[in-house]
């Protein structure tokens, strides 16, 4: 009974002495190492009260201060050396604010924050007033708050603190190296050079990885022969990252060592040699690649299929193709996608045959190589994925018959028309397009009635490549759809085919209360060029939306109808500058005699760009009536309508013109100088 008195007795004792540690030790992390008396009198009060708060016993109440500091921005500048005092208050606590990703509390990802944690972030954003305060933790703080120090120098980036990291780079804490080494990649300073190579040959190996990685950044040539050498370093963590790093300066002279590299004892070693061998793209690698391709980790034969893939040789292809019968369906996956790179048409029967893989990842991935490859010879398998019981596959499988673009493929592809999965039917749809042959017409045309809106609009698009006359009256009563994306489609597409029997369709569409709509099918107008267009057109330019007017004056010009002479002199005073010079390029593409009045009193605008498109037209209508307007312009303040004036008169001939040009041969901008004498032998001819 003693004795259980005496154990019970010894546990009461040894809870107690644990528990003045635990407090004693949470005192310790309260008080920053300045006297609270150092609060300087002369702050706001919610500063002061922040900064007292830092001393507060509870770790969550110190973190929760330094954010509310971070939140005052530049006001709390002055508790600069309280936060430094922090840095090596590292309590965990749960976080102040929550990360959440894929906005499901599903994958809520909770990180633990700490005082410290709380205090860097603050002096970080404080930025520069906090770079001394922070040099001196680095230079007399422990190995927490130094490394803490260096963490934050690196993230502000200012000048100063180059020297005192590269000091750093000495001190005994390993931890403390490798932030420095980290902080110094961030300024990529020429006078660090020399120390991060020097640093290659620490004694931690953390620290000459983290230099190999900086040097990456750093991308010096006259870096090599270290990182070379750091790829035979003993730790195979630092080999991967000269590896990674030597792939990146792709320099010729680091082939042989990543070739020896891909034979390194560890496969991450092996991993990260393939990968830089892809970035140099050498053809000398493709042997030794196609040997890792028998690697005993499917992660590095993944990464020499890639690697070929990335070189984009053929020499590489009877290799690759053993490769898609690799046991690992992610390895299979990885070497069609080389194929694919590579575009090989040796390898189309083999891609045929992986599109019955037992996985669908791999079908689909074969099924998209053949497509990159292009070869008609494929159309049979292709085909053939259409029916695959995975939705992907066949997806994959329609966008690849499109980039073969070989009419063969019309009938199985609309045959997928029909596939209970839309995004299926849209591939199809725009597959048939790609093709653009006229037996899918009707096919398209049927689609046009599909549920989904967005297949809708892809077949009357598919319709415009193919421009058969056969669509108009389907695409005609798709300007009627309810989805107004359609709409504009169906007007695009009417436009494209140019026939002329779209014109009553189009011209009812004219009314649609979608503007971007309106445009299109304004610009289908012009593009038919049919006069019964014209009286709808001209109504168009009086619109109260001057893109509308202003698209309207372009297709009259290309319709170049005289009966719109009168509405367009009549835009030529728009409110809007850009219709008036549709106007004004419309009516010179109509070579219209009766607008040269109209056009002759532009030419006095107060705007060049106005002026000059003005003396344009006049050279197109070629009105001797605009000859004396054109010489006066010969002189204008902008050399560029004085250069189309010049050329205006040359158009017309007339010999009046004549010395004024000649004049003109002695403007002070040569391209005007150029242009009258060449409008003088014009005329002279």
């Amino acid at each position: 009974m003693e004795e259980v008195i005496a154990m019970k007795i010894q546990s009461i004792l040894f809870l107690m002495i644990v528990s003045m540690i635990v407090q004693s030790g949470s005192a310790v992390f309260a008080q920053p190492s300045i006297p609270r008396t150092r609060i300087p009198s002369n702050v706001s009060s919610d500063v002061r009260g922040a900064i007292e708060t830092l001393y507060d016993q509870e770790p969550v109440a110190r973190a929760k201060a330094a954010r509310h500091l971070d939140e005052m921005g530049s006001k709390a500048e002055s508790a600069v050396p309280f936060l430094v005092a922090m840095l090596s208050d590292d309590v965990l606590i749960d976080p102040i604010e929550k990360d959440v990703y894929w906005g499901s509390s599903e994958y809520e990802v909770i990180l633990k924050t700490s005082p410290a944690r709380q205090a860097v972030r603050t002096l970080m954003n404080l930025g520069e007033p906090a770079v001394d305060p922070v040099i001196g933790a680095l230079n007399q703080g422990d190995a927490k708050t130094q490394r803490e120090a260096a963490r934050i120098l690196g993230d502000i980036e200012s000048p100063k603190a180059v020297l005192p990291l590269i000091n750093a780079l000495k001190n005994p804490s390993w931890e403390v190296r490798e932030q420095a080494v980290d902080a110094l990649g961030e300024f990529e300073d020429p006078r660090a050079l020399r120390p991060l190579l020097a640093a290659l040959k620490d004694d931690a190996w953390q620290v000459r990885r983290e230099a190999v990685d900086v040097l990456e950044d750093f991308q010096d040539p006259n870096t090599v022969d270290e990182l070379q050498a750091a790829l035979r370093d003993a730790h195979w963590q630092v080999r991967e990252a000269a590896a990674e790093a030597l792939g990146e300066f792709e320099d010729p002279r680091v082939m042989d060592d990543l070739i020896r590299a891909l034979k390194d004892s560890n496969w991450r070693v092996r991993e990260a040699a393939a990968e830089g061998l892809a970035e140099l793209e050498d053809s000398r690698a493709i042997r030794p690649l196609t040997d890792l391709l028998k690697d005993a980790r499917w992660e590095v034969r993944i990464a020499a299929a890639e690697a070929l893939g990335e070189i984009e040789q053929h020499q590489a292809t009877i290799a690759l193709i053993s490769g898609l019968r690799d046991e690992n369906w992610r390895v299979r996956i990885a070497v069609a996608e080389a194929l694919g790179d590579i575009e090989d048409a040796t390898a189309v029967e083999s891609l045929g045959n992986s599109l019955r893989d037992d996985h669908w990842r791999v079908r689909m991935t074969a099924a998209e190589a053949l497509g990159d490859i292009e070869d008609a010879r494929a159309i049979p398998s292709l085909s053939t994925a259409l029916n695959d019981e995975n939705w992907r596959v066949r997806q994959a499988g329609a966008d690849a018959l499109g980039e073969i673009e070989d009419p063969q493929s019309v009938r199985p592809l609309t045959g997928a028309l029909k596939d209970e999965i839309p995004w299926v039917r849209r591939e199809a749809v725009e597959a048939l397009g790609e093709i653009e042959d006229r037996e899918a017409v009707d096919a398209l045309c049927d689609a046009l009635k599909d549920e989904f809106w967005q297949i809708r609009m892809e077949a009357a698009e598919a319709l415009g490549d193919i421009e058969d006359g056969r669509a108009v009256p389907s695409l005609s009563a798709a300007l009627k759809d309810q989805n107004w994306h359609v709409r504009l489609a169906a007007a695009e597409a009417l436009g494209e085919i140019e026939d002329t029997k779209a014109v009553g369709a189009l011209v009812n569409a004219m009314g649609d209360e979608i503007i971007q709509v309106r445009l299109v099918v304004v610009e289908a107008l012009g593009e038919l060029e049919d006069p019964k267009s014209i009286e709808p057109l001209c109504r168009a330019l009086k619109d109260e939306s001057w893109l509308i007017r202003r698209e309207a004056a372009d297709a009259l010009g290309e319709i170049e109808d005289s009966r719109a002479a009168d509405p367009l002199i009549g835009i030529l005073n728009d409110a809007n500058r850009l219709v008036r010079l549709e106007a004004i390029e419309a009516l010179g593409e109509m070579e219209s005699r009766k607008a040269v009045p109209a056009l002759i009193d532009v030419l006095k605008n107060d705007d060049w760009q106005i002026r000059m498109e003005t003396a344009e037209a006049l050279g197109e209508i070629q009105d001797i009536r605009a000859v004396d307007a054109l010489m006066v312009a010969l002189k204008d303040a902008d050399w560029r309508v004085r250069m189309e004036a010049a050329e205006a008169l040359g158009e017309i001939g007339d010999r009046r013109a004549i010395k004024a040009l000649m004049d003109a041969m002695k403007d002070e901008n040569k391209d005007v100088r150029r242009q009258a004498a060449e409008a003088i032998g014009e005329i002279s001819e």
